[in-house]
């Protein structure tokens, strides 16, 4: 069976008109699996006629979200650290119900 090469980027460029502007993807090589990454549809065309990944379900992405957010806030606070800045939470108490204090005049 001969297959050319305009046969090869006749069905990348089909698949990539079914896919949309951007892509989620998983990594399916055994050396990286598990890897989310957004492409552009033309790269996920490739990556996915090639077999190596296949599209993120919705629990795939929202985990991948999560993990960058812990990600980004340790980093700002290595940032911090590094530049001798201190971090203080300062809680409010809690109003007590009761009479407002009266003004003295």
């Amino acid at each position: 069976m001969s297959f050319s090469i305009q046969e090869y980027w006749r069905g990348i460029r089909a698949l990539e008109d079914r896919l949309p502007e951007f892509v989620w993807l998983v990594s399916t090589a055994a050396n990286s699996a598990g890897f989310v990454t957004e492409v552009p549809a033309i790269v996920a065309a490739r990556l996915l006629s090639a077999k190596s990944h296949r599209v993120a379900t919705e629990e795939e992405v929202q985990a991948h979200h999560a993990h960058e957010k812990v990600l980004v806030k340790q980093a700002k606070s290595e940032r911090l650290r590094r530049s001798g800045a201190a971090t203080v939470v300062v809680e409010e108490p809690e109003p007590t119900p009761g009479p407002a204090p009266k003004r003295r005049r």
